[in-house]
C-alpha cells in the first residue's frame, strides 16, 4: 500500500512539473508573438493580471487558461468568461456565449414579430404611426374592447422589452465583431494605453478582424455563413477544448 501511494504521489508531481513547463512555454510563445516580449506587465494601473496567459487560479487552485477568469459565484473558473448573468442562472462563457446572444436575439425578432402583427389593434397612437383600429372602434363591443386593452398591453410590454433586450444585443454584437468579452473591454483599454505610452500599436490576440471573430462566436464557416450563423447547432465541446490547448486547426 505504501509502495502505491508513493507512485501515485510521484505521478502527481510528474503532472504538475509537465504542466508547469507546459504553461512556461505557452507564456512564452504568448508574450513573444502577442505581447513585444514584454516580461513585466505589473506595471500596468488597474491590471490585475494578464487575462491572455496561462495562470494558476488562487481559489480553484488549477491551472488557468488564458481568457478564462473565476467566478465568485459559480465558484469556479469559466473558459472565455464574459459575465454570470443571473437571468440564465449561469455564467456566460466559451460554451454557451453563441446561445446566449441567439436569446436576445430572437426575443427581439418574436417581439417585433407581434408588434408589427397586433399593433393595428392596439388602439394606440405612437408619434406618427397609428393603429388601424382606435380606442372608440370596439365601443360597442365589450369583449372585443378588453382584448384590445390586452393586445394594447402586450404592445407596450414588447415595445419595452424589444429597447432594453436590444440595447444589450447590440453591445454584445459590437463584442463579437471585436472578439472581446466584457471582462477583456476593460483590461484591454489598459493595456493599449500602456503599449501606447511605449510607441506600440497593441491588439488583443482574440482580435482577428470581424469576420473571423464572428466565426469564432457563432461557428460558422463555409460560403453562406452569414446566413447559418443563427441557425440552432449542437454545441462543440470537444473542438472547444482542442482549441484552449492549441490542438485545434481552427485555434488561431
Amino acid at each position: 500500500a505504501g509502495h502505491d501511494k508513493n507512485n501515485n504521489n510521484n505521478d502527481i508531481n510528474n503532472n504538475e512539473y509537465l504542466m508547469e513547463e507546459f504553461m512556461k512555454n505557452k507564456n512564452e510563445q504568448i508574450m513573444k508573438d502577442y505581447f513585444f516580449n514584454e516580461t513585466n506587465l505589473n506595471e500596468v494601473r488597474g491590471l490585475r493580471n494578464n487575462p491572455y496567459i496561462w495562470r494558476y487560479c488562487d481559489e480553484c487552485n488549477i491551472p488557468k487558461p488564458p481568457r478564462a477568469h473565476h467566478c465568485s459565484i459559480c465558484q469556479k473558473c469559466i473558459l472565455n468568461m464574459d459575465h454570470h448573468c443571473p437571468w440564465v442562472a449561469s455564467c456566460v462563457g466559451l460554451c454557451n456565449y453563441r446561445y446566449f446572444v441567439l436569446f436576445m436575439f430572437w426575443v427581439c425578432i418574436g417581439c417585433l414579430y407581434y408588434l408589427i402583427n397586433a399593433f393595428p389593434y392596439a388602439g394606440l397612437n405612437f408619434f406618427f404611426i397609428k393603429s388601424t383600429y382606435s380606442r372608440g372602434s370596439f365601443r360597442g363591443d365589450p369583449d372585443l374592447r378588453k382584448s384590445q386593452s390586452r393586445i394594447m398591453l402586450g404592445c407596450i410590454f414588447s415595445l419595452a422589452v424589444t429597447f432594453a433586450v436590444g440595447c444589450l444585443l447590440f453591445f454584445h454584437i459590437f463584442l463579437c465583431l471585436k472578439g472581446l468579452s466584457t471582462i477583456e473591454m476593460f483590461s484591454n483599454t489598459k493595456l493599449t494605453s500602456y503599449f501606447k505610452k511605449k510607441g506600440l500599436s497593441w491588439r488583443a490576440p482574440s482580435q482577428n478582424g470581424m469576420k473571423k471573430n464572428w466565426q469564432y462566436v457563432f461557428r460558422t464557416y463555409g460560403k453562406f455563413w452569414f446566413f447559418t450563423w443563427c441557425l440552432p447547432m449542437l454545441p462543440m465541446r470537444k473542438e472547444l477544448l482542442k482549441e484552449i490547448m492549441g490542438q485545434s486547426s481552427t485555434a488561431n
